[in-house]
């Protein structure tokens, strides 16, 4: 990777992740009050503080804080090791960046706070989706992102030599 990818990247990183913290911070300092919310759209979109203590849908709550710290960097250091071939890829560079950004905003917060704080809040009727942030929007777009350049990188790489099809 050249010095100005690297320079790039490292610049998203530190630019989304202080969004994520920013966006977090004014939740917090303006609701105060967890479960606190306000409709944006009636029936479909609120901003709600809420707080998750576990990972994805707050699951794995009783864990505890150091080890959900742990598990999340061995999953980044190991999910930044298998993505490596294809950070040369259109795509594969920027994706990283994302679920790189999204994981430090959320693991600052489980470091500083114990939780992870959440507050984008969509529902349609009896249908709703858990409350998530920016960190997370983050993940899910990169991941996306890096699934869309795997299986085109994948459909691109010739076949071995005496395959059939």
């Amino acid at each position: 990777m050249t010095k100005q990818k690297t320079i790039w990247a490292v610049c998203a990183i530190l630019a989304l992740t202080a969004l994520d913290q920013i966006t977090k911070a004014m939740i917090i300092t303006h609701f105060g009050t967890i479960g606190k919310g306000i409709p944006i759209i009636p029936g479909f979109f609120n901003l709600t503080y809420q707080v998750n203590t576990g990972v994805a849908f707050s699951q794995g709550s009783s864990l505890g804080v150091p080890a959900i710290l742990l598990i999340n960097l061995v999953v980044l250091a190991a999910f930044c090791y298998l993505v490596r071939p294809y950070l040369a890829i259109r795509g594969g560079l920027s994706s990283l960046c994302l679920i790189i950004a999204g994981a430090v905003g959320n693991l600052i917060d489980r470091f500083r706070l114990g939780h992870v704080t959440d507050f984008l809040d969509f529902h349609l009727g009896s249908l709703h989706w858990p409350v998530f942030n920016v960190a997370d929007i983050a993940v899910v777009i990169g991941v996306l992102m890096l699934v869309v350049t795997i299986i085109t990188a994948e459909s691109k790489r010739p076949a071995p030599e005496g395959t059939s099809i």
